[in-house]
């Protein structure tokens, strides 16, 4: 029982998808991260960085890959950055508007917190859940909070839909790659007010939400 737990392998569909390109894998990366963190896995490895053959083209191919072949990051990967930014210790973080779930941690120093919330329904070709949340910050010291959001949602920090305009081409010329690149990058945090230890915000189905807390 005390034996270190490794899961080697592990994605949000085993088999070619489209899922695998779109924001729904960034959701799924989110929550897992959670459930392996709940039940106490050791180490987990995603398959895989970067797509290579059978899925030969430069484009999207509904492969498990963070990465296309020539390193368009997915919004799967994105999803890894905003969880590298979760530091300190963990606080608890419940949700009571299902399919709506989070990990929240406290800064040592308690001037920093940060909220990453995820928004799946299992089935992905479910109509999206599109809400609105309300979260309570029952764990922040007293202080004067401010509070940034970054998304990645469908057509926000994914790369996909400007693929799919180009008309899907398997072979990226010079303008097209630096396009999908900007297309595939982190938008700019926006910021969100802070009000009576609470936050509002909107969330779109198959979406992730980081809330990045300072205190003056």
């Amino acid at each position: 029982r005390d034996l270190p737990t490794f899961i080697t392998e592990w994605g949000c569909c085993s088999s070619t998808n489209g899922v695998n390109d779109r924001p729904y894998d960034a959701a799924f990366r989110a929550m897992a991260a959670r459930e392996f963190m709940d039940a106490g896995i050791t180490l987990a490895l995603p398959f895989c960085l970067g797509e290579g053959p059978p899925h030969a083209h430069d484009g999207f191919q509904g492969g498990l890959a963070l990465f296309t072949k020539t390193t368009i990051p997915k919004p799967s990967f994105r999803a890894f950055e905003l969880l590298s930014r979760l530091v300190g210790r963990r606080v608890a973080c419940e949700s009571s508007n299902d399919p709506v779930g989070g990990l929240a941690c406290l800064a040592e120093n308690s001037a920093a917190a940060w909220v990453l919330l995820y928004n799946l329904v299992g089935d992905p070709s479910h109509a999206a859940y599109d809400t609105e949340v309300t979260v309570q910050l029952a764990a922040l010291p007293p202080g004067d909070w401010t509070c940034l959001i970054t998304r990645i949602a469908p057509g926000e920090c994914d790369p996909f839909p400007a693929w799919e305009a180009m008309g899907k081409p398997e072979r990226l010329t010079d303008e097209q790659r630096p396009a999908l690149l900007h297309a595939s990058d982190l938008p700019k945090p926006e910021p969100m007010p802070v009000e009576q230890d609470s936050i509002r915000a909107r969330m779109l189905g198959f979406s992730v939400c980081l809330l990045e807390l300072t205190r003056r």
